[in-house]
Parts: C-alpha cells; structure tokens; sequence
C-alpha cells in the first residue's frame, strides 16, 4: 500500500480523461501543478456524477480526481474528504499527504497525465461499482518545503482501480487499488 500511495501522491494532481469504450473520449489533460494555498473553490459536482448507472461511476471518478486536482493546487482538503469513505486507505493517505505538503509550503509539479482502457463493473445501487483506468504520468518534481532541493520525479505507468459506493449525493470512493479487480 506505501508504494501504491507514494506513486500516487506524486502524481496528485490527476485528472480522468477517459471513459468506457462506450462513452466518447474527452481530450488529454494536462497539468504542472505547484501547491499554494488559495481562495479558489473546489470545482461544482455534476449532476452526472450522481446517476445511478456505469456512466455515473465514470464521472464521479472524474469528478474525483478534479477535486483531488484541486486540492494539490490549493491545499484544501475539504472536499477530497467529502468524497472519501473514511474506510479508504489510499483516500486518507492523500488527504494526509496533501495537508502535510501546503502546511510545509511544498509544491509538486508533473508532466502529462493521459489515461485510457477504462472499464467499468457497475454493481447498481448500493454495492460497490469498480472503475479501472490506465494511467500514464509524465516526469515531474516534488519539493517537500521551500527550502529543500526539488527531486525529480520518474515517468510512469500504472493501472489504477476506484472503488465507488453510495449513489446520488452520498456517493463516496471506498477503495483506490493498482492493478484490475480480482
């Protein structure tokens, strides 16, 4: 789990950027991201995000990840913990992770995030939905203070699974694993 949650943490500021195969591709996104407490609210959910259906999943997961963007930016975790079940592991680390870094005054910066193969077992609700992506994250750096060195960060790849319970407003992220479901 420290090696899943390093690798992510690393790359915090993702975003989706593809669907199921049935759904069309929305463009590549992009990000050089530095943290830096700010004002900015966390980005509206969408109504979409809340449909109890395989497109639902998809977009909450989307919508995740722009707010887990947002809170690498900005340092505000509020809403990455709404969205959290206080069961997920990976979940808390990045919220832990994420306040550690804008309370040190750190910042990270990457390169592109493109994702693709995503796939989707929706459980209908009330059960757990899973969402699986590749992702591949372009180099970057992390600077852990102001005053420390920056490191470099390695490009790379990784297969990520979200798992996602609830529906409508209460719907939460209940697991982030790598690799596919078993």
């Amino acid at each position: 789990m420290r090696i899943l949650a390093t690798a992510v943490v690393a790359s915090l500021a993702l975003s989706l950027g593809a669907c199921s195969d049935d759904d069309p591709r929305p463009a590549d996104p992009t990000s050089a991201a530095t943290t830096s407490p700010t004002v900015s609210p966390p980005p509206s959910q969408p109504t979409s995000s809340m449909a109890d259906s395989r497109q639902g999943v998809t977009d909450f997961v989307s919508y995740y990840l722009r707010v887990l963007s947002h809170a690498h930016l900005t340092g505000d975790t509020d809403e990455l913990g709404r969205l959290s079940d206080a069961s997920c592991s990976a979940c808390q680390s990045y919220i832990s992770a994420i306040d550690e870094l804008a309370e040190d005054g750190g910042t990270i910066t990457g390169g592109t995030r493109t994702f693709d193969g995503a796939e989707v077992r929706y459980s209908g609700p009330g059960g757990e939905s899973l969402l699986t992506i590749n992702v591949k994250i372009g180099s970057g750096t992390r600077q852990a203070t102001p005053a420390s060195e920056k490191t470099r960060v390695a490009a790379s790849r990784m297969r990520l699974t979200f798992g996602v319970k609830g529906s409508g407003t209460d719907r939460r992220i209940s697991r982030i694993f790598q690799g596919d479901p078993t």
